[in-house]
């Protein structure tokens, strides 16, 4: 769909009962995540570049994967003024672009009888490198919050009362949105261990890795992560090694102060 239908779409749902807007315009915001994702990709194509860069890493996460780590962090609550929104349910959809929506219901604290369906939609954005852990996180960037199939509400609230509580819960509902941990790691230092048999000898070190996401790109229900990693300068870690060699020698007693091989004394007469 294009962005003048996306529109054309959202000014029909401005002309609806308010029964159903809220799916209509939940709907539309994923459609233009979509327009988006395919707009840079088919940009990205006419300049002859590729998706990804070829000499990068490419991660690929199911959106399976990730409805469930979102579904593992549920329920989310907020309150806002008399009310309470408790999301329960989480959707993923990779198809052009990183669409997340999370579905509950809102109501009335002191009169629960008066609810209604709630969804949350946003996408899967700001998927870094974490520094402490080395994992992929990922944030849930709300976009949109519709309210939906009313119980009782429409009697207390106007049309345009229960918009402005939408963008009100919206807010609400970003902050405490949790950062999504991707069991992914990415290992930021080589080891590379020393070689001391043979006729190559190699002092053991160790060569730091500078790892930063690149792109991501979302398709057929997977997400596809650009990785790039630059390589840094190797250390040597051989004098720690025989420090610690020549530490457990002496623990041993297997020298001797001046460098030599300590030997258990002979008893006068030799032995007997």
């Amino acid at each position: 769909m294009s962005g003048a239908a996306a529109a054309a779409v959202f000014g029909a749902a401005c002309h609806l009962p308010f029964e159903g807007r809220g799916e209509l315009r939940a709907n539309m915001v994923a459609l233009q995540h979509e327009v988006e994702g395919l707009r840079d990709t088919v940009a990205r194509l006419d300049r002859r570049e590729s998706v990804l860069p070829l000499d990068e890493v490419a991660v690929v996460v199911d959106d399976t994967l990730i409805r469930d780590i979102i579904a593992a962090q549920l329920p989310i609550d907020a309150d806002i003024d008399r009310y309470h929104v408790r999301l329960v349910q989480a959707d993923v959809i990779f198809q052009e672009s990183q669409v997340v929506r999370l579905r509950g219901a809102l109501f009335v604290r002191d009169t629960p009888s008066l609810a209604a369906d709630i969804s949350a939609v946003g996408a899967l954005e700001k998927i870094v490198i974490d520094n402490e852990s080395a994992m992929l996180t990922a944030r849930i960037v709300v976009d949109h919050v519709g309210i939906d199939r009313v119980a009782g509400l429409e009697s207390i609230l106007s049309e345009d009362a229960l918009d402005e509580l939408a963008r009100s819960l919206r807010v609400e509902i970003a902050d405490r949105v949790p950062v999504i941990q991707i069991p992914i790691k990415v290992q930021q230092t080589l080891h590379l261990p020393s070689v001391q048999a043979g006729p190559i000898r190699l002092e053991a070190a160790s060569l730091s890795l500078q790892a930063s996401v690149s792109r991501v790109v979302a398709g057929r229900g997977r997400l596809w992560i650009g990785i790039r990693i630059n390589p840094g300068e190797f250390v040597k870690t051989a004098p720690a090694a025989r420090a610690e060699r020549s530490e457990g020698a002496r623990l041993r007693g297997d020298d001797d102060p001046a460098g030599g091989t300590a030997t258990s004394p002979v008893p006068p007469g030799g032995l007997r």
